[in-house]
């Protein structure tokens, strides 16, 4: 699988799924504080050029109230007609968060709520330093889909790390996706746009 944070032309999306590729997901909100305008153009091009499995991240923005945040996106997805599974959460520093996790915490509390609302949905992407920086390693939500970054050399996309050193982390006591590698050029993308992701079966979704 694949995730993407910038606007792609068909052909990458064309021979991505040549190569093999069939989860993608698109980045729908900005920690600027908006939608990703790309969003709906992206998700559309992955859906027509063969993606079994499309779905789409948020970055949060701690400039603006959370649950509104989640709410104005999933609501402009939708009049916008794109089709997406999951609605995963980047839970990532930086950007910046609170000093205290117990309001971190309590701002994705209230992402998730939204989304759970509108009848999302919702996993996690982050890691295993990550996420105990900024949630003291809540066990919260530890029943919700995990989505990990964690890269090695050579790159690894299977989860026989899981279980070593920091690994596991947050609860989760086995994850759903892995993110292998990141920053990668490929099929013509622009450098820096897309990450290579893992998952074991056809049930990410």
């Amino acid at each position: 699988g694949i995730d993407i944070s910038q606007l792609q032309e068909e052909s990458v999306f064309e021979c991505l799924v040549d190569r093999g590729f069939s989860f993608a997901v698109i980045r729908a909100y900005r920690d600027v504080g908006a939608v990703d305008p790309a969003c709906n153009y992206s998700v559309a091009m992955a859906w027509d050029a063969g993606f079994s499995a499309v779905d789409v991240y948020h970055f949060p923005s701690l400039y603006v109230d959370p649950y509104q945040q989640v709410a104005d996106t999933i609501n402009y997805l939708e009049s916008e007609g794109v089709n997406f599974g999951t609605y995963w959460f980047d839970i990532e520093s930086p950007p910046a968060w609170f000093d205290d996790p117990a309001d971190n915490v309590a701002f994705i509390g209230q992402m998730v709520q939204a989304a759970e609302d509108l009848g999302r949905v919702v996993g996690f992407y982050t890691s295993h330093y990550m996420w105990p920086s900024v949630t003291n390693n809540s066990a919260l939500w530890s029943n919700y889909a995990l989505w990990y970054a964690h890269y090695e050399t050579p790159p690894n996309p299977s989860f026989s790390d899981w279980g070593y050193s920091s690994l596991p982390f947050g609860g989760w006591t086995y994850p759903n996706v892995k993110q292998y590698a990141g920053d990668v050029a490929t099929c013509g993308s622009p450098y820096g746009s897309l990450d290579l992701n893992w998952f074991p079966s056809s049930d990410v979704e």
